[in-house]
């Protein structure tokens, strides 16, 4: 017992030690050296370089193939290699199939060469459209850095963009510096460290598009720059070391919106509610967008406001004034000189113009009055935003333009929407960052440091410089003086598909520099238009815990199912997220078998002896939860014998359950939680790169009848390259010693190929059910032991259901299913 306790006290000092260098190397600015590499003088350009800090380089397949073992070595260590097409062709003029047909030979060629997967492209002359992105996406590209990060359009793949400086006017490209501004080698170090000093001063992360050739030409300034930014404490990472870093961050908080303005709320209610749910901040409405105040004694002599606030404090849970900025009908109807006006000169009903000095003054007030009348955590700053183009032309907005543009007369719309528009859009965006500057120093001299500013803004601003300018909302410049980005990455609302909200956050972090980030995620319904259900909320939430510190809900009285009408979300919904909140704490320690040591909290190493030790007398191990592949976890009912799994997945493959196996096959998928789920995806791509020397295909054929494994298969087969499992030769794929210890650990923990074949098909089941009190046909998934009648409104239990029908994607594609008769 003293030999354990000796080893975990070690372990728990090199875990205090680890979590201290990764919070210290997070507060580094991450630089990023890319280089297309297409012509044959860039060979002898990079070796004459002699780069010693990691890097990314974009190369051609024609120059992979011309210069195989330079490719070879370069691919080592820390750089990463992604592709430049095959033959730098223009890739939007090229047809569908001739396109393809390059993309994929590229990709072949640099695996083959490299020994592993390419999933990082830049196109050539960063041309694109959504075509190549889409053809990308099939090719098994996953991450592309075409774009430039004022200018982002594409949303297809994940964007690491090009850095812009100069508020967009200056790419950071060697082409651009020197060719298109011609500067000499002085003035090019100088640019270079201008750059790199703005970004930094944002936090934000430096990427930099070279040609070895060309800046080969100016090695003394290139040099210099690197010692530069090693003085000054940046970092030098490859886009893949960036990755790395981005996947560090993991929820520690979470939040809801209280919407008062949705219906009835009680405060007692709300403490009950979210006492327990792992919820550790609330974001509370003081005022809505109607102009009115929840805050302050109303008719009934009741301050709705203070009250919640003063439960949940008591609580533990942390409380941020909410207050909708510039979306306030009542000021523009008592104030119309305050209001934003249209083009056509008409004033709004509900805008406030951010350019007028009394709205300022009125918004400065009412954070005054807040912070002056009641104990709070922080303000939260929503519809900080215009409401489109069609806005603000007021008189205040266009002389404050003229001014600080230097002109002497008010401009024409139509030059602000012709030769001025980038001009004009870029003012329009530095009114909104400005006016949060300026309530964040209102802020502070009311409550000090200790109070936190946030503010949700738009995710579709995060991935379209188009949105941005539309908005208003320019991510990098509003994050200067935030405490905590919250992005809304409602994808309902937008039409998208729930892996869209990871994007919206990647994006986020990128432009929103160090500052934290909680992914803001919808939780209503929208009769007529949208259904939400129990799945596509799960999905939800495991895409927002993507490289996020924290999730936020909205709101919480649909969320919990309070609110009228159609649009409360179904039944158990606020058990799905205590479930996630649950599952990231158990999760968030420590990872398997040295794979990673991701939300290490920096506590002491004593308290991290017991945990270690409390956690090796209770452990189960990561891989099953169970001790024989021939367990299933228990009997659904108390006098029911527990079906063996190979029986279970006989009766599956003819399409019928009874419903006590069905709510059998739920409490075996309960056993597994996130983090396992993952680490036994990888452990079966290991397993058959073991037996396969071109795994690809046997992979993909595990779950055949199944759409959305392949893209699954192909993500966790990159996962295990990346970590170092396996390693893409020229003709096969091999596991590398680590893999194979790895491999063989999992199968020692229970891992069971066939079992978890198994549970994956269980995993994308769907299972069609047919209520017993109405008779309505329901669709549900084996993750969930009931379901909510679409017809009568009832909440069933699988068990209560004779028999149930299993399908998978591919016989249950799209919204509706043709009618399964059950026998």
């Amino acid at each position: 017992m003293r030999q354990i306790l000796n080893i975990l006290f070690l372990l728990s000092v090199a875990l205090f030690s680890a979590s201290a260098s990764a919070a210290a190397a997070d507060r580094k600015v991450p630089v990023m050296l890319s280089f297309d590499t297409e012509q044959p003088q860039d060979r002898d350009a990079l070796n004459s370089l002699r780069l010693d800090v990691p890097a990314t380089y974009f190369i051609t397949g024609k120059f992979a193939e011309e210069n195989r073992d330079f490719v070879a070595r370069i691919a080592q260590g820390n750089n990463t290699i992604g592709s430049h097409s095959y033959a730098h062709p223009h890739l939007t003029k090229l047809d569908s199939v001739d396109m393809a047909a390059d993309l994929r030979k590229s990709k072949e060629v640099l695996e083959a060469i490299t020994g592993k997967p390419v999933v990082w492209f830049r196109a050539p002359f960063m041309e694109h459209n959504e075509r190549v992105m889409r053809t990308l996406s099939k090719l098994g590209f996953v991450y592309d850095s075409s774009d430039q990060d004022r200018w982002q359009r594409q949303d297809v793949l994940f964007e690491l963009p090009i850095s812009t400086f100069r508020n967009g006017e200056m790419i950071a490209s060697d082409y651009d510096l020197m060719y298109k501004h011609q500067l000499n080698e002085e003035e090019f170090g100088r640019w270079l460290k201008m750059l790199y000093n703005e970004k930094a001063a944002m936090g934000q992360p430096v990427m930099i598009l070279l040609h070895p050739r060309m800046v080969g030409r100016y090695p003394d300034a290139f040099n210099a720059f690197i010692e530069y930014v090693r003085q000054e404490g940046g970092e030098f990472l490859s886009a893949d070391n960036y990755l790395q870093r981005m996947n560090r961050h993991k929820p520690e908080r979470y939040a809801v919106w209280v919407d008062f303005s949705l219906g009835e709320h009680k405060p007692e209610q709300i403490l009950a509610d979210l006492s327990g749910s792992g919820v550790t901040d609330v974001f509370l409405m003081a005022k809505d967008v109607g102009g009115k105040r929840y805050y302050g004694r109303d008719a009934q002599d009741r301050d709705l406001f203070g009250e919640t606030a003063v439960l949940l404090r008591k609580k533990g849970i942390k409380v941020h004034a909410w207050l909708p900025v510039l979306a306030d009908s009542l000021a523009a109807s008592k104030h119309p000189d305050w209001a934003m006006v249209d083009q056509s000169g008409r004033s709004s009903s509900a805008w406030l113009s951010p350019s007028n000095s009394r709205v300022r003054q009125y918004l400065a007030s009412t954070v005054k009055t807040l912070f002056g009348q009641y104990a709070l955590d922080g303000l939260h700053l929503d519809y900080l935003r215009y409401p489109g183009l069609d806005a603000d032309y007021s008189t205040a907005a266009l002389q404050a333009y003229a001014l600080e543009t230097g002109r002497d007369s008010i401009p024409a719309i139509s030059g602000l929407l012709g030769g001025q528009y980038t001009e004009w859009t870029n003012w329009r965006a530095s009114q909104i960052a400005s006016l949060t500057e300026q309530l964040r120093e209102t802020l502070r001299q009311e409550g000090g440091s200790r109070v936190e500013l946030s503010a949700a803004l738009l995710g579709s601003a995060a991935i379209s410089y188009r949105e941005a300018e539309t908005y208003g909302q320019n991510y990098s410049r509003i994050a200067q003086h935030l405490d905590l980005l919250v992005p809304m990455a409602y994808f309902k609302d937008a039409g998208r598909h729930a892996t869209w909200i990871s994007q919206v956050v990647f994006s986020a972090r990128n432009l929103g520099g160090d500052i934290p980030v909680m992914t803001g995620v919808s939780a209503y319904r929208n009769e007529g238009k949208w259904d939400y259900t129990r799945e596509e909320f799960g999905k939800a939430l495991e895409y927002a815990s993507m490289n996020a510190d924290g999730i936020a809900v909205y709101p919480y009285l649909y969320l919990f199912g309070r609110g009228q009408g159609g649009m409360n979300m179904p039944d158990g919904s606020d058990e799905q997220l205590r479930q996630a909140i649950s599952d990231a704490k158990s999760s968030g320690l420590i990872h398997y078998g040295g794979i990673s040591i991701n939300g290490i909290p920096v506590v002491p190493a004593v308290f991290m002896v017991v945990v270690l030790f409390i956690l090796n007398m209770v452990a189960i191990p990561v891989f099953g939860k169970r001790h024989h592949a021939s367990e299933t976890g228990g009997a659904s009912g108390e006098d029911e014998p527990a079906k063996e799994w190979r029986q279970i997945d006989a009766e599956m493959k003819q399409g019928i359950l009874d419903g006590r196996t069905a709510e059998q096959v739920t409490e075996l998928l309960h056993r597994f939680d996130s983090h396992q789920i993952q680490q036994n995806r990888i452990a079966l791509v290991l397993d058959v790169v073991e037996s396969h020397a071109y795994p690809l295909p046997e992979l993909y054929g595990l779950l055949n009848n199944t759409r959305d494994w392949k893209p699954l298969a192909l993500r966790y087969f990159h996962e295990a390259c990346l970590l170092g499992y396996a390693e893409i030769g020229e003709h096969s794929v091999e596991l590398t010693e680590r893999g194979r210890n790895v491999l063989s650990e999992a199968r020692a923990e229970g891992f069971d190929r066939d079992f978890w074949i198994f549970i994956e098909t269980c995993l994308h089941a769907t299972v069609v059910v047919t209520c017993p009190r109405c008779g309505k046909e329901n669709l549900t998934h084996f993750f969930w032991n009931t379901f909510e009648c679409k017809e009568c409104g009832g909440t069933i239990r699988l068990r209560e259901c004779e028999q149930v029908a299993v399908r998978f994607s591919e016989q249950a594609s799209g919204a509706t299913m043709k009618r399964v008769e059950l026998v």
